[in-house]
């Protein structure tokens, strides 16, 4: 009795246990017009939101997502103006969670879920507080308020080359576009090619300010692959890093410039980084459970990496097959780039996406069938100056 009388008394006087436990704060998107799901069906994408989130560079949260168009379907299928599907994105803010923008572009014709893949609807933040927005093969340029700065209409697809795909920078004056075998690197402000790219033998993985990452293969050997940098503008330009990786690795660019390796092969995802030309140790996403993964337990998998963009802080989803249909158990787990701590993890469920805010400070993550973009804080790299307080 007397002991139990004492962990009551430490309890209510510990100062952790009077100090109030912040749970994440909420955003109901359903009310801004999100739909809801009612069918999963390939051939007939008019429920299927595919929807997709971020934070501007203004860091307001940013949730993109087709829905059935308002406005009526012209009796004419082969007119312009015909439209069943429209491409939405919310701009919405991270203090109080309300709505900021709302815009919609409406999709002509009818189209089903292949049209939509391949034509790659898709808006991305710019450095400079604009978007670039790839739409129905029209390319264009928005400012802050997604208004049209520059577009252009694309050729149409290469044959055999049904994806397009876009590397926007954390940092820097140019985005890259590529289509079939060859990529342009566009200067955004001009919206001029600067540099055309044949990508038959390697393919670009990210950009940062005058450089981009080439992810390349042997040209005696396939199964042989390497990572290395390359100069805009300058053909005979490459970094003093060229590094062995393996086929099924990723790569992009962090915060500073240094780049970041995420490999997923044989159900034991790991990282690490490059900075000056020189590799950190293995982060193993599943430390325990690497070595038994694929034997005598469920699939281990992740995706990912989402770097902040003005901080060491980089997010990366990872699950876990549960088998026997039972469906995944996943986690969103925010690290800490120098010290390859974990800031936050978080469980989640199936049907969910997540982004970092650009300082690192706030992880959202959107639940697809609730409709709820949930906002937890991230606890702050000690002592790590950010790319902004660098400039200063």
């Amino acid at each position: 009795m007397r002991l139990i009388k004492m962990i009551l008394l430490i309890m209510v006087f510990s100062p952790s246990a009077c100090s109030p436990i912040r749970t994440a704060r909420i955003v109901y998107t359903k009310a801004m017009g999100f739909p809801e799901r009612k069918s999963y069906s390939y051939s007939n994408f008019d429920y299927r939101p595919d929807f997709e989130l971020g934070f501007s560079s203004n860091d307001e949260i940013m949730l993109s997502f087709y829905q059935r168009s308002k406005r009526p379907a012209s009796i004419d299928k082969n007119a312009t103006d015909t439209s069943e599907m429209s491409f939405v994105v919310l701009l919405i803010s991270k203090e109080s969670g309300k709505l900021i923008t709302k815009k919609e572009w409406p999709i002509p014709g009818k189209p089903n879920f292949l049209d939509l893949k391949k034509y790659y609807h898709r808006i991305f933040p710019l450095p400079d507080g604009g978007y670039v927005l790839l739409f129905n093969r029209n390319l264009q340029v928005l400012d802050s308020s997604l208004n049209i700065i520059h577009e252009k209409i694309l050729d149409s697809f290469p044959k055999g080359y049904l994806y397009n795909s876009i590397y926007v920078p954390l940092h820097g004056p140019y985005f890259v576009l590529c289509q079939g075998l060859e990529c342009v690197i566009i200067d955004y402000a001009a919206f001029k090619e600067v540099e055309k790219i044949d990508i038959s033998k390697m393919q670009i993985r990210g950009i940062y300010e005058d450089k981009f990452l080439i992810h390349s293969s042997d040209e005696n050997d396939n199964n042989i692959n390497y990572l290395f940098e390359k100069k805009i503008g300058n053909v005979d330009s490459y970094s003093e890093f060229k590094l062995k990786i393996n086929r099924s690795e990723s790569e992009t660019y962090l915060y500073d410039g240094s780049a970041m390796v995420f490999s997923n092969s044989n159900h034991t995802p790991y990282w690490f980084t490059i900075k000056n030309g020189e590799t950190s140790n293995p982060v193993f996403v599943y430390e325990k459970d690497a070595v038994l993964s694929g034997l005598f337990m469920p699939a281990l998998f992740a995706r990912g990496p989402s770097p902040a963009r003005s901080a060491p802080v980089v997010a990366i989803s990872a699950s876990k097959d549960r088998g026997w249909d039972l469906g995944l158990t996943s986690w969103v787990i925010v690290y800490d780039i120098n010290t390859q701590q974990i800031l936050k993890q978080t469980r989640n469920y199936n049907d969910f996406d997540y982004a970092l805010s650009s300082d690192g400070r706030i992880l959202a993550i959107f639940n697809e069938k609730k409709g709820t973009i949930k906002l937890y804080d991230i606890p702050a790299p000690d002592n790590v100056p950010t790319t902004d307080s660098k400039k200063k």
